[in-house]
């Protein structure tokens, strides 16, 4: 067997056809022979089809799943922001609002006791004095709003998302380091900035929010003293130079 180094020669030398019983490329019979070719319909073969079918078909489901992870974003939230809960009296946003103390788990039902104390009114939903079936939706700034309504619904039809299932537990954690934060300074009425900033961290480190910060301002003569102010949405505690006590 001959050995070819070019591809091209090789490929030649197998051709099985004589290329001297071929016509001239210039002959009618040629001629009219391309003229056949070129002037035939062309289509695809069925084969060819099936994979742009399934190609479209791949497409349309990732459309499919990235709407539903964008469903699933605009509809929860996290309630960041868990210091007072805003309880309305309608199933408006433009109806009247009372805050409940946030003493109990994080959840619609910090809304009953305004209910059943009559500090919140609506005999068109419950007699007063009780308690109407309460849903709790997150504001754009991370509140929870509890709204009159066993309506599963009312939250996307007020524009509100709902809470994650994780926020409740999350929020109990911030209200508990508000109260801690209370407390110290309710019993260290002139705490210095360094230290208060020294303590608090411990109080951080201890509930394991390690993405929290504490953001300190300068102080001065006749401001020697630290208050405190907690920014939930954001993860900071402001350290806030104050007067001593009785100045």
């Amino acid at each position: 067997m001959a050995r070819h180094d070019d591809a091209f020669e090789a490929f030649r030398a197998s051709n099985p056809v004589d290329d001297s019983t071929l016509p001239d490329a210039d002959s009618t019979d040629a001629r009219a022979l391309f003229s056949e070719i070129t002037s035939r319909s062309r289509t695809m073969p069925e084969a060819d089809k099936h994979p742009r079918r399934q190609l479209v078909l791949v497409i349309a489901v990732a459309i499919l799943a990235l709407g539903l992870v964008a469903a699933a974003w605009l509809i929860f939230r996290d309630v960041s922001d868990p210091i007072s809960v805003a309880c309305y009296q309608d199933t408006s946003l433009g109806s009247n609002v009372v805050a409940a103390s946030p003493d109990g788990p994080l959840e619609a039902s910090l809304c009953e006791q305004v209910w059943e104390e009559g500090t919140l009114v609506n005999e068109a939903v419950v007699p007063a004095g009780q308690a109407p079936p309460l849903v709790g939706c997150v504001t754009d700034q991370g509140n929870l709003a509890v709204f009159p309504s066993e309506d599963p619904s009312i939250c996307a039809q007020l524009g509100l998302a709902e809470p994650t299932p994780s926020s409740p537990a999350e929020g109990d954690t911030i209200r508990q380091l508000d109260n801690d934060l209370v407390e110290y300074f309710s019993q260290h009425e002139c705490q210095t900035i360094e230290q208060a900033r020294l303590d608090i961290q411990q109080l951080l480190d201890g509930y394991g929010l390690s993405e929290w910060i504490i953001q300190m301002s300068p102080g001065g003569p006749g401001r020697r003293c630290a208050s405190f102010g907690l920014d939930a949405p954001n993860n900071i505690i402001h350290l806030v130079p104050i007067p001593p006590p009785g100045q």
